[in-house]
C-alpha cells in the first residue's frame, strides 16, 4: 500500500470529464501534469488521474491547458506495468496563474518489504548519520503481482529499529519525487517507521 496526503500545482492535460462511480454517483476526472527535473539535468512527466465533485455542467472550470492546485489523498497503484498516481480532491480545486511555478508537496504512508540489499549508512556533511534504503509495495489484480518501489531517506535511525533486509514495515514521511536519466522515482523522507502488522488476511 502506498498512499498520501498531497498538494499539486500543475497543468491540466486534458479537459475534464464526467464519469460515475460504482455506486452511480457523478464525478469528474482530468489528468494533470508536471514536470519533475533531475540533478542529471533530465526530466519526466509525472501524471496524476484527478478526480473531484462536479459533473458535466461544471466540467467547463477544468479545461486542457490551465494551471491548477490540487489538495487530496493519493493513491498509488501498478497495473499491466504502469504506476498510476491517483488523486480524489478534498475540497475546492484553485485556480492558478499560467506563471506559478508547478509543485507538489505531501506525505507518505507506505506498507511493505525492504529489498534484500544491505542497509546503506552514511554521514552528512556535518557528521550526522542517516540510512538509505528501498522497500515494495505489491499490487495484486487476478493472479498479476506488480511491485512499487519506494527509495527511504531516514535522518533519525534508532537502535533495535525494524529497518532490516527484507523486513516488513509500515513507513510514513515526506513524499518526493525524482528523476535520474529520464526515468521517475518515488522517495519518501522517513518521520515514522515500525514493523508491519499482519491480519489474518495478509
Amino acid at each position: 500500500m502506498i498512499k498520501g496526503e498531497v498538494t499539486v500545482v500543475g497543468t491540466i492535460a486534458h479537459n475534464a470529464v464526467e464519469k460515475k462511480s460504482n455506486e452511480g454517483n457523478t464525478f469528474l476526472s482530468f489528468p494533470l501534469e508536471l514536470t519533475v527535473k533531475g540533478r542529471d539535468n533530465t526530466s519526466a512527466k509525472l501524471t496524476f488521474n484527478v478526480s473531484c465533485d462536479g459533473d458535466k455542467n461544471t466540467a467547463s472550470i477544468y479545461t486542457q491547458g490551465r494551471k491548477v492546485e490540487v489538495l487530496g489523498n493519493l493513491n498509488v497503484i501498478k497495473k499491466n506495468g504502469t504506476t498510476y498516481y491517483n488523486i480524489r480532491a478534498d475540497g475546492g480545486i484553485e485556480l492558478k496563474k499560467s506563471t506559478d511555478a508547478e509543485s507538489i508537496t505531501g506525505t507518505l504512508e507506505f506498507k511493505g518489504k525492504l529489498g534484500s540489499k544491505p542497509i546503506g549508512t552514511h554521514t552528512d556533511k556535518h557528521g550526522k548519520l542517516f540510512e538509505t534504503f528501498s522497500g515494495f509495495s505489491m499490487d495484486k489484480f487476478e493472479e498479476n503481482r506488480e511491485y512499487t518501489w519506494v527509495r527511504f531517506l531516514n535522518f533519525a535511525p534508532v537502535a533495535n529499529s525494524p529497518v532490516k533486509p527484507e523486513s516488513l514495515v509500515e513507513i510514513k514521511g515526506d513524499l518526493q519525487f525524482s528523476c535520474y536519466k529520464e526515468t521517475l522515482s518515488i522517495e519518501c523522507r522517513v518521520s515514522e517507521v515500525k514493523q508491519m502488522e499482519l491480519s489474518n488476511k495478509q
